[in-house]
């Protein structure tokens, strides 16, 4: 999926990548076990007719849609026309089941920000994350366990008492 504010498209590749490869936008999605950790990287171009300014802010995307890893500006630098940078986001740790995705926009901020290209790829399709753990038992239970726990301290003490008889 790709949102294109611009005539010409500025981002030109996609990968992810795990400190040893990189897999290409051919190649995604790619799979992974849980625990693996990445980051997404991208590359563009100023495919604009002038010398400007360029931003790119780059993320990944949990299975959740929750953004991870999010690095704003990864690449800031005045560039010619037809002339490329890249950028990477933040390191990430694969901890969901499903896919990850990643989202990167690409701004001119030379006068003011325009965006110039946008867009979501599916990056990695992780499985073998163990389930989440269930949720904490309610407050209201464990207040009743030591009210009742007071309860029973108070009738061994009152049982120990002695208690004297007159005759």
């Amino acid at each position: 999926m790709r949102g294109r504010i611009c005539q010409a498209t500025a981002i030109t590749n996609v990968a992810v990548y795990d400190r040893y490869h990189y897999w290409y936008q051919e190649e995604l999605p790619v799979s992974f076990d849980a625990g693996k950790v990445v980051c997404g990287w991208v590359s563009f171009i100023n495919s604009t007719a002038y010398r400007e300014t360029l931003a790119l802010d780059i993320e990944l995307i949990d299975p959740d849609g929750q953004a991870r890893g999010t690095c704003y500006n990864t690449f800031y630098a005045e560039l010619d026309p037809g002339s490329e940078g890249f950028g990477t986001s933040h390191n990430v740790i694969l901890d969901e089941n499903g896919i990850w995705k990643i989202h990167a926009v690409v701004k001119i901020v030379s006068n003011g920000i325009t965006i110039l290209d946008e867009g979501t790829w599916n990056a990695v399709k992780v499985s073998g994350a163990p389930p989440p753990p269930p949720p904490p038992p309610p407050a209201v239970f464990w207040g009743w366990i030591a009210l009742g726990g007071l309860g029973i301290i108070g009738l061994v003490l009152l049982s120990r008492r002695e208690v004297k008889h007159e005759r």
